[in-house]
């Protein structure tokens, strides 16, 4: 289970995004698609084409910081 303190938002993208892009694509994605700053210590979440993979891009105090997930099987189910 993740905890997270009751000022951290999760935004995920309902739309499926390059699995190749880094995290200086995705925050640009970040101000363009959810009109947000990701200075802000909120979660962004993105799905690769094939739902394989997930990327969450957050700002950890003093910098950007992406977690990805790819599965070896299966995919992810984003609703």
């Amino acid at each position: 289970m993740l905890s997270l303190p009751p000022s951290v938002r999760v935004f995920v993208a309902t739309t499926a995004v390059d699995g190749r892009k880094g995290a200086d694509s995705l925050m640009a994605m970040i101000r363009s698609v959810f009109e947000q700053d990701p200075l802000t210590g909120h979660l962004y979440v993105f799905f690769s084409r094939r739902s394989d993979r997930v990327r969450v891009v957050y700002w950890d105090r003093n910098g950007i910081a992406m977690w990805t997930k790819r599965l070896e099987s299966g995919r992810f189910r984003p609703a």
